[in-house]
């Protein structure tokens, strides 16, 4: 009887199936590694040959730059090639070459922008032109204010808040910005590009609500309305979410950034703002779901008084909409949403404000927030807001909460949250409302503000804004 062999070869076994595993990963790692070099060589190398580049650059003229070098201190020169166009008042475009080709291999393309109106200089990599492109809904974002963000967190943190975030003159944040630009334009040229944004409008079945009769019609009649006042709130705001929405620019503005956002914003403000005789003794602000920043996260007590407060009543012309000692009412349940994630900055000023408002309590939580590490290694990457965020959302509500008698919550369901804010808790609308119609006496000037986006006021005034149909 013959006894079946069992034929062990190399490579079979566990031992030596991970061992040649190991080795083609090193092979594999190495070889990317080499590749990677090879492929930096081949790309940023100029070619040594300069075949018929001598009829290539008929026309244009050597130019040598000096230059003062950051890394040895020593001076160098940078070559170049200048194409004069025949007109003498012809914009001259920077042309930034490279790619296995000298600057004398890039002629053909130099002549093609030439063709177009231009006098080109071709040379290496150099930062020569800076633009921003921005939609001008307030005077603190966008603009000049687009380079500002690009500073540092205390620096971009240092500006007080300004009562009115549509009044450029009067805004701290704007003159610092429009600083960065004065000293930015000595080195460089800044253009800025600035949207004057049209209504949101809802698309499909319900395109024109609220404007349109129709769709309001359509709307109170649906099936719909009564099956989705009946889903718990997460179902309800998902649906509400899944709405298409079209949003579209009415207008762009060209310029120097400060000069183009200003324009844009007064021209936003014709577009869409609301006109009011005379202050409000009582001002209802529905608030969104969501928080304005990035990462998008739902309201908690800090973002919801900044959204209210900070955003929404700072948005007017001529004067407040908001007379003095008047009453603000919030409609948010102020649900402590603070968590180890995005929300977490913000836990750090809550607890400041529940131990107590006194400035010295928060300026010292606003000392350790900016030196926090691990809350700033979760900003650097991607994972949350600065530190500092909370603090200047919170010193944004500032102007309307000196100017208010009092802040009532309507719907609220954290008691203490809304006390560590110095905010009034309301179980409805309704009650909130017969407090404040209490406190105003006789005469009570109520105004509701349709939310978000919300609306540019004027009050008073001589601003001419036509009322349009969105």
């Amino acid at each position: 009887m013959t006894t079946p062999m069992r034929m062990t070869t190399l490579g079979k076994t566990p031992r030596s199936r991970s061992r040649w595993v190991a080795l083609l990963v090193a092979a594999l790692v190495a070889g990317c590694a080499s590749l990677d070099i090879e492929q930096r060589k081949l790309i940023f190398m100029p070619s040594q040959s300069q075949p018929q580049y001598e009829t290539r650059t008929q026309g244009m003229d050597d130019v040598w730059i000096e230059h003062q070098s950051t890394e040895t201190g020593k001076p160098v020169k940078l070559h170049a090639l200048w194409y004069p166009h025949s007109d003498p008042m012809a914009p001259i475009l920077l042309y930034l070459h490279g790619a296995r080709r000298s600057v004398q291999g890039n002629a053909f393309r130099i002549r093609h922008v030439h063709e177009l109106g231009f006098a080109v200089l071709a040379r290496y990599w150099l930062l020569m032109l800076v633009v921003t492109v921005s939609a001008a809904e307030t005077a603190d974002r966008g603009g000049s204010a687009v380079l500002l963000g690009a500073c540092d967190a205390d620096t971009i943190a240092r500006p007080a808040a300004a009562p009115s975030l549509l009044e450029p003159a009067a805004s701290p944040t704007r003159t610092l910005a429009a600083a960065v630009e004065e000293a930015l334009a000595r080195d460089v040229p800044v253009v800025g590009v600035s949207l004057v944004l049209d209504h949101p409008r809802l698309t499909g079945r319900y395109r024109g609500y609220p404007w349109s009769p129709d769709s309001v019609r359509s709307a109170t009649r649906s099936p719909l309305r009564s099956l989705l006042n009946t889903l718990p709130g997460g179902a309800r705001r998902h649906a509400l979410q899944a709405m298409g929405r079209d949003l579209q620019a009415a207008a762009a503005l060209a310029g120097p950034p400060s000069v183009a956002h200003a324009e844009a914003l007064l021209r936003g403000i014709a577009l869409r703002g609301a006109r009011l005789d005379e202050p409000l003794d009582t001002i209802l602000v529905p608030l969104p779901w969501k928080a304005p920043h990035q990462p998008r996260q739902p309201l908690n007590p800090v973002t919801a008084a900044a959204t209210g407060l900070g955003l929404a009543l700072r948005l007017w012309r001529e004067q407040s909409p908001l007379r003095e000692g008047g009453t603000v009412v919030l409609m948010h349940d102020l649900h402590r949403a603070f968590g180890h994630g995005p929300q977490a900055p913000f836990r750090v000023l809550f607890q400041a404000l529940r131990d107590g408002r006194e400035p010295g309590l928060v300026a010292t939580a606003r000392a350790g927030a900016r030196e926090d590490a691990p809350l700033l290694t979760a900003y650097r990457d991607g994972r949350g807001p600065h530190p500092l965020l909370p603090f200047v959302d919170w010193e944004a509500a500032g102007p309307v909460l000196r100017r208010a008698g009092r802040v009532i919550v309507a719907g609220c369901r954290d008691a203490g949250a809304a006390r560590a804010l110095g905010f009034v808790p309301s179980h409805n609308v309704a009650t909130a409302l017969e407090m404040a119609r209490g406190v105003a006496g006789g005469s009570h000037r109520l105004g509701v503000l349709l939310a978000p986006p919300y609306a540019p006021l004027i009050v008073g005034g001589e601003v001419d804004v036509e009322p349009r149909e969105p």
